[in-house]
């Protein structure tokens, strides 16, 4: 009867500890300092973007990614968190699309001079060579920019 008191009593002791039990990856926390695997998290948190991840979910109608206010708001999310000093590095669609988006071809009939102007307007044209019928310009759009040309380009 005893054995069953103490089970009982033991098995009360750990059901009441679950309450203490925190649920995390995070190596910082742990109290050796010099267990290799810290020492090396540790090293790629400084020299690198970190270990750790953290991760913001951006949920739109479908489409919402095209459009150059919802990539603004990416993009200043992320230029924000960089402002954190525990962020270490961010990385997003907008950042695909900016380097995707870095120069590109872009051919566009010579009578569509509203196209033309926008691209100079919004984009920086680093070349354009002009054969008879179309305009030929090399130029950089931002991600916001480059979604909004897609659309213009399918009307």
């Amino acid at each position: 009867m005893a054995k069953l008191h103490f089970g009982l009593a033991v098995a009360g002791l750990l059901c009441a500890a679950t309450v203490l039990v925190r649920v995390d990856n995070a190596t910082s926390a742990f109290p050796f300092r010099s267990v290799p695997v810290l020492v090396a998290d540790r090293t790629i948190n400084e020299r690198l973007a970190g270990t750790n991840t953290f991760q913001v979910l951006v949920e739109g109608e479908e489409g919402a990614i095209k459009n150059p206010e919802v990539l603004r708001a990416m993009a200043a999310t992320q230029r924000f968190l960089e402002r954190e000093p525990q962020i270490g590095k961010t990385l997003s669609i907008v950042d695909f699309l900016t380097r995707a988006s870095e120069a590109r071809e872009v051919s566009v009939p010579l009578s569509d001079g509203a196209t033309i102007a926008w691209l100079y307007r919004h984009g920086e044209v680093r070349s354009r060579r002009d054969d008879g019928e179309m305009a030929r310009l090399t130029v950089a759009l931002d991600a916001a920019a480059s979604a909004q040309f897609e659309r213009r380009l399918i009307r």
